[in-house]
């Protein structure tokens, strides 16, 4: 049996609606500024755990939206940008590891990276 997501037409996402009309209905709005909020959450509680800290939460914000952009409005998304995020900033992906890394073999759970991290 074929999956039905192999059956859509060119241009319809998996509902069957074209991009247009995918942001409306049961597919969903693009995020309010409310909902990118409820989306971090997971970072905010890792930053009041002294996990990550608190400078680094506006890339991770940045991080939320452009993922969130990426995947409900990817017929929007410019490949310019998508090419300057992955040249300029793979490396915030490192520093979040870093900083979780370093939280499970510190004992005092300072969340400031080392330079090997």
């Amino acid at each position: 049996m074929i999956p039905s997501y192999h059956l859509n037409k060119p241009g319809q996402t998996r509902s069957g609606r074209s991009p247009d009309r995918a942001r409306c209905g049961s597919v969903g709005r693009p995020a309010t500024a409310p909902q990118l909020i409820e989306k971090i959450h997971t970072f905010v509680v890792l930053a009041e755990h002294g996990v990550l800290p608190d400078h680094f939460m506006p890339t991770l914000r940045q991080m939320v939206s452009f993922r969130n952009r990426v995947v409900h409005l990817y017929w929007d998304v410019d490949d310019i940008v998508v090419y300057r995020i992955l040249q300029e900033n793979l490396d915030d992906f490192e520093t979040y590891i870093g900083y979780v890394l370093n939280f499970i073999q510190s004992d005092s759970g300072n969340p400031e990276p080392t330079k090997d991290s």
